[in-house]
Protein backbone atom coordinates (compact mmCIF):
# COMPACT_ATOMS: atom_id res chain seq x y z
CA UNK A 1 0.00 0.00 0.00
CA UNK A 2 1.51 3.26 -1.03
CA UNK A 3 0.31 6.82 -0.51
CA UNK A 4 1.57 10.00 -2.00
CA UNK A 5 0.89 13.53 -0.88
CA UNK A 6 1.62 16.48 -2.85
CA UNK A 7 1.21 20.27 -2.31
CA UNK A 8 -2.62 20.83 -2.47
CA UNK A 9 -3.77 23.85 -5.48
CA UNK A 10 -4.02 26.36 -2.61
CA UNK A 11 -0.58 25.93 -1.84
CA UNK A 12 0.54 25.36 -5.31
CA UNK A 13 -1.38 28.94 -6.42
CA UNK A 14 0.33 30.38 -3.39
CA UNK A 15 4.18 29.15 -4.03
CA UNK A 16 2.96 30.73 -7.92
CA UNK A 17 1.59 34.16 -6.45
CA UNK A 18 5.38 34.26 -4.51
CA UNK A 19 7.10 33.59 -7.59
CA UNK A 20 5.38 36.44 -9.57
CA UNK A 21 5.62 38.67 -6.75
CA UNK A 22 9.21 38.58 -7.08
CA UNK A 23 9.40 38.00 -10.95
CA UNK A 24 7.37 41.88 -11.24
CA UNK A 25 9.82 42.97 -8.88
CA UNK A 26 13.19 41.66 -10.94
CA UNK A 27 11.18 42.68 -14.26
CA UNK A 28 10.79 46.34 -13.16
CA UNK A 29 14.56 46.36 -12.71
CA UNK A 30 16.51 44.13 -15.11
CA UNK A 31 15.82 43.75 -18.68
CA UNK A 32 13.68 40.84 -20.18
CA UNK A 33 16.64 38.34 -20.61
CA UNK A 34 17.73 38.24 -17.09
CA UNK A 35 13.83 38.62 -16.16
CA UNK A 36 13.32 35.23 -18.10
CA UNK A 37 16.24 33.83 -16.85
CA UNK A 38 15.04 34.27 -13.19
CA UNK A 39 11.68 32.86 -14.28
CA UNK A 40 12.84 29.77 -15.20
CA UNK A 41 15.06 29.65 -11.84
CA UNK A 42 11.95 30.44 -9.69
CA UNK A 43 9.85 27.71 -11.71
CA UNK A 44 12.70 25.03 -11.13
CA UNK A 45 12.97 26.15 -7.59
CA UNK A 46 9.42 25.30 -7.24
CA UNK A 47 8.61 22.60 -9.01
CA UNK A 48 11.82 20.97 -7.10
CA UNK A 49 10.43 22.25 -3.28
CA UNK A 50 6.87 20.76 -4.58
CA UNK A 51 8.98 17.11 -5.30
CA UNK A 52 11.19 17.80 -2.57
CA UNK A 53 7.64 18.25 -0.08
CA UNK A 54 5.69 15.34 -0.94
CA UNK A 55 4.89 13.07 2.01
CA UNK A 56 5.01 9.40 0.82
CA UNK A 57 3.79 6.59 2.89
CA UNK A 58 4.51 3.15 2.26
CA UNK A 59 3.04 0.06 3.85
CA UNK A 60 4.94 -3.67 2.99
CA UNK A 61 5.23 -6.67 4.81
CA UNK A 62 8.11 -6.34 6.81
CA UNK A 63 8.47 -2.00 7.28
CA UNK A 64 6.23 0.71 7.35
CA UNK A 65 7.90 4.08 6.33
CA UNK A 66 6.81 7.74 6.19
CA UNK A 67 9.22 9.97 4.24
CA UNK A 68 12.73 8.56 5.24
CA UNK A 69 11.36 7.16 8.55
CA UNK A 70 11.20 3.39 8.44
CA UNK A 71 10.44 1.03 11.22
CA UNK A 72 9.76 -2.38 11.15
CA UNK A 73 6.11 -3.74 11.28
CA UNK A 74 6.49 -5.72 14.55
CA UNK A 75 7.31 -2.87 16.46
CA UNK A 76 3.90 -0.95 15.93
CA UNK A 77 1.27 -1.90 18.56
CA UNK A 78 -2.05 0.01 17.19
CA UNK A 79 -2.91 2.37 14.42
CA UNK A 80 -6.01 4.65 14.27
CA UNK A 81 -7.56 7.17 11.99
CA UNK A 82 -8.07 10.69 13.09
CA UNK A 83 -10.90 12.45 11.84
CA UNK A 84 -10.28 16.54 11.50
CA UNK A 85 -11.28 17.17 14.65
CA UNK A 86 -8.91 14.42 16.30
CA UNK A 87 -6.18 15.65 14.28
CA UNK A 88 -6.65 19.31 15.40
CA UNK A 89 -5.95 17.95 18.85
CA UNK A 90 -3.85 15.92 18.03
CA UNK A 91 -1.40 17.76 16.26
CA UNK A 92 -1.83 21.02 19.12
CA UNK A 93 -3.23 20.36 22.92
CA UNK A 94 -2.84 16.41 23.30
CA UNK A 95 0.31 16.72 21.51
CA UNK A 96 3.99 14.18 22.91
CA UNK A 97 6.88 16.40 22.33
CA UNK A 98 8.73 13.29 21.99
CA UNK A 99 6.54 11.73 18.72
CA UNK A 100 7.61 11.13 15.60
CA UNK A 101 5.81 14.04 13.21
CA UNK A 102 5.11 13.76 9.79
CA UNK A 103 2.39 16.70 8.47
CA UNK A 104 1.06 18.95 5.97
CA UNK A 105 -1.02 21.40 6.68
CA UNK A 106 -3.13 21.24 3.97
CA UNK A 107 -3.97 17.45 4.66
CA UNK A 108 -6.85 17.86 7.73
CA UNK A 109 -6.85 13.83 8.49
CA UNK A 110 -4.45 11.53 9.67
CA UNK A 111 -3.36 8.60 11.80
CA UNK A 112 -1.70 7.69 15.01
CA UNK A 113 0.56 5.08 14.88
CA UNK A 114 1.64 3.55 18.29
CA UNK A 115 5.26 1.86 18.53
CA UNK A 116 6.59 -0.17 21.41
CA UNK A 117 10.30 -0.60 21.05
CA UNK A 118 12.65 -0.37 23.84
CA UNK A 119 15.30 1.26 22.05
CA UNK A 120 13.61 3.80 20.65
CA UNK A 121 12.05 6.56 22.64
CA UNK A 122 9.52 7.84 20.42
CA UNK A 123 6.11 6.57 22.13
CA UNK A 124 3.94 7.11 18.58
CA UNK A 125 4.20 8.87 14.84
CA UNK A 126 1.47 10.97 13.92
CA UNK A 127 1.22 11.60 10.41
CA UNK A 128 -1.30 13.60 7.84
CA UNK A 129 -2.96 11.09 5.63
CA UNK A 130 -6.06 10.93 3.34
CA UNK A 131 -6.05 6.96 2.67
CA UNK A 132 -6.38 6.74 6.73
CA UNK A 133 -8.18 3.76 6.56
CA UNK A 134 -6.72 1.77 3.75
CA UNK A 135 -3.18 2.34 5.52
CA UNK A 136 -4.66 1.03 8.84
CA UNK A 137 -6.26 -1.58 7.43
CA UNK A 138 -3.12 -2.44 5.46
CA UNK A 139 -1.00 -2.56 8.83
CA UNK A 140 -3.92 -5.24 10.16
CA UNK A 141 -5.79 -2.85 12.79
Amino acid sequence: MRERIFWSIGVIFLALAFDGAILLIVASVFEATVSASIALILLFFTLWSWWRTRLEIVVDDQFFSVGRAKIERRFITGARMLDKKEMSLQRTRELNPTAHLALRFWVKTGIKITISDHRDPTPYWLLSSRKSDEIVRALGF
